[in-house]
């Protein structure tokens, strides 16, 4: 029996991604489910073109300025999604460069969905959040 993914928590996603990859499980970072705009910025970008090597530069010239985080929070995020799984390093680059991995994919469109967050340059009617009563 299949569950819908939307009622799916992100860590079941994660699982299950992981698992249909041939993956072992492994844990998500409390911080990369949690909702924040620089995040939800983050995670936008990258899925527009999830098979892009990204760097923070990459980053930092594809999120609109309104909607920009400094280059340190974009940094943090990119090392946090690398240790959690969901990217992996491209070798051979000298400037800290990353790339989604399938199932990074799939979880960052959960969650960017759930947040409330179309796509990168035109946010949704704010709704509540996990992080606001």
């Amino acid at each position: 029996m299949r569950t819908d993914i939307a009622h799916m928590r992100p860590e079941q996603i994660w699982r299950e991604a992981r698992r249909a990859a041939g993956l072992p499980p492994s844990p998500l970072s409390p911080l990369t489910v949690r909702n924040g705009a620089a995040r939800g910025a983050i995670y936008a970008c990258l899925l527009t073109d999830p098979r892009r090597p990204w760097t923070v530069n990459h980053v930092l010239g594809t999120i609109p300025e309104a909607r920009r985080p400094v280059s340190g929070e974009i940094r943090s995020t990119i090392y946090l999604l690398l240790n959690d799984g969901v990217m992996l390093r491209v070798p051979f680059q000298r400037l800290l460069t990353a790339r989604l991995t399938p199932e990074g994919v799939r979880l960052l469109r959960v969650l960017v969905r759930k947040w409330g967050l179309s796509e990168l340059h035109q946010p949704r009617a704010a709704g509540p959040t996990e992080d606001c009563p």
